[in-house]
């Protein structure tokens, strides 16, 4: 660049992506989450881009329990629910998220043969630390706190 003439001419602020369905998302959220039992999450969803560090996202989840002993034994639990989450780009792949869930939660047994299930809301939030796996498919660890 030798003067000022070379420079682009344009708003410097422009999106690069600018139509609607260039900015949506379409997707798949899997959490192992191991305690007493553990359990996996699948949650496919759809999100949207507002801009390049704000994203939200919402879908809807299942819950399986998931037994290792002698193998893997995953079964459904009954547990279902929709989610949705806002998240923010921080710094170099580090990402800031908020979350609601509110699920059909399966208690555990009251008698012999009687699972109670229940409504449960549960807001979360945390960061995570998003790494590419292959191509377009990521992982991420994250470290988030649950209430109610």
């Amino acid at each position: 660049m030798s003067s000022i003439k070379d420079l682009p001419k344009g708003e410097a602020t422009t999106v690069k992506r600018e139509r609607f369905l260039d900015r949506l998302m379409v997707g798949a959220d899997m959490e192992f989450i191991r305690s007493d039992v553990n359990f996996l999450d699948i949650a496919p969803y759809l999100g949207y881009e507002l801009t390049k560090k704000w994203h939200l996202k919402a879908g809807y989840g299942w819950r399986l329990n998931v037994a290792i002993k002698d193998g893997v034994d995953i079964r459904s639990n009954g547990s279902h629910g929709f989610r949705t989450s806002v998240n923010y780009l921080v710094y170099k792949g580090f990402i800031g998220f908020a979350g609601y869930e509110r699920s059909l939660v399966v208690l555990p047994e009251t008698a012999p043969g009687l699972d109670t299930k229940e409504w449960s809301d549960i807001g979360v939030f945390g960061i995570r630390k998003k790494y590419k796996i292959f191509k377009s498919l990521y992982g991420d660890g994250q470290v988030m706190y649950y209430f109610k």
